[in-house]
């Protein structure tokens, strides 16, 4: 294939497959090159733990999950306003980073308008998605400018070497 024809780059797999080990690796190798987020461990409580989003290069942070009794909740005010706010400069980099897109923000419509406009623009995108039937993600996943990755069937390795290979090819 040729690597022009595509500006979305997508890590998909199981839980615990190694999509954010993938893009830490990417992070490393290109640093100053990219903008965007992490989705990182907040609260845990046994097994099971809420998550935070953390903007990459101002370490500002904000739950996207919280414990309403038992069970966890998103919280969809923090992709409606740090979320944007970490996506709103994405021209400033020529890549943006989204560890992970999931669930939590399915419904959360302004991010998501802004997740499609950075996948329409020239700014390469790197994102890991959750491996779930979810729409919007399903939507990305379609595009024709996109290429999907699934570790459950290529492994880390192969993903950091096809991943490296193709930005290096693209000049970042």
């Amino acid at each position: 294939f040729m690597s022009n024809e595509y500006s979305n780059f997508f890590l998909t797999g199981s839980r615990k497959s190694g999509k954010s080990t993938v893009i830490r690796e990417i992070m490393k190798c290109f640093p100053d090159r990219f903008s965007g987020f992490l989705t990182l461990p907040d609260q845990w409580s046994g097994q099971i733990c809420t998550y935070k989003l953390v903007d990459i290069l101002s370490n500002k942070e904000g739950p996207v999950s919280c414990w309403i009794g038992n069970e966890i909740e998103p919280v969809t005010e923090t992709f409606d306003t740090l979320g944007i706010e970490v996506l709103e400069d994405y021209k400033r980099f020529p890549m943006v980073i989204m560890d992970e897109l999931g669930r939590f923000e399915r419904n959360c419509f302004s991010f998501i308008k802004k997740i499609n406009e950075i996948a329409d623009s020239d700014v390469l995108l790197l994102a890991a998605l959750k491996k779930e039937d979810i729409g919007f993600i399903n939507e990305l996943k379609k595009r024709k400018d996109s290429i999907v990755w699934d570790l459950d069937e290529i492994g880390i390795d192969a993903a950091q070497t096809k991943v490296k290979y193709i930005l290096a090819e693209k000049g970042l």
